[in-house]
């Protein structure tokens, strides 16, 4: 009797195991919650660069909108210009900026005049409110955070 118990509870391995993961961090495949358009608080926000082109920033740089006019800081020189919203389109325009050189922050204040240039759409991100700036091809060229101050 014990023989046929024996027999009968083999089991066999399935070809393929299955996996499970979960993600601790954020990872390309995860999901963010976004509104589905800018709301009209963007007409008078205040922001600085948290990453831009995936590098982070190391000096205080930043943006503020206004009523369809852009300021901000690059970490070394002062830019203006105007911009156009509608749902998450967002567009800078005639961007001008005063023109010091600084060695140690060129390469950042390039990537950010870059950004700003490809700038077709933007996000607000649910969860931390930062404003994300997207290519055309809705690729992240920049995380800015809310500046409370």
């Amino acid at each position: 009797m014990a023989a046929a118990l024996l027999c009968a509870c083999t089991v066999t391995k399935p070809a393929v195991a299955n996996r499970v993961i979960t993600p601790t961090t954020p990872s390309v495949t995860s999901s963010i919650e976004v509104h589905t358009h800018l709301p009209d608080s963007i007409d008078r926000s205040k922001w600085l660069f948290a990453h831009v082109e995936t590098q982070p920033v190391a000096a205080k740089a930043g943006l503020n909108l206004e009523a369809g006019r852009l300021s901000g800081f690059t970490g070394c020189n002062r830019l203006s210009g105007g911009y156009q919203r509608q749902d998450t389109a967002l567009q800078f325009n005639r961007i001008a900026m005063t023109r010091m050189f600084c060695a140690e922050t060129a390469a950042q204040e390039s990537r950010i005049t870059s950004a700003l240039e490809k700038t077709r759409f933007a996000m607000i991100v649910q969860a931390n409110g930062y404003l994300v700036l997207l290519d055309e091809n809705r690729k992240i060229l920049a995380e800015l955070k809310p500046d409370t101050l």
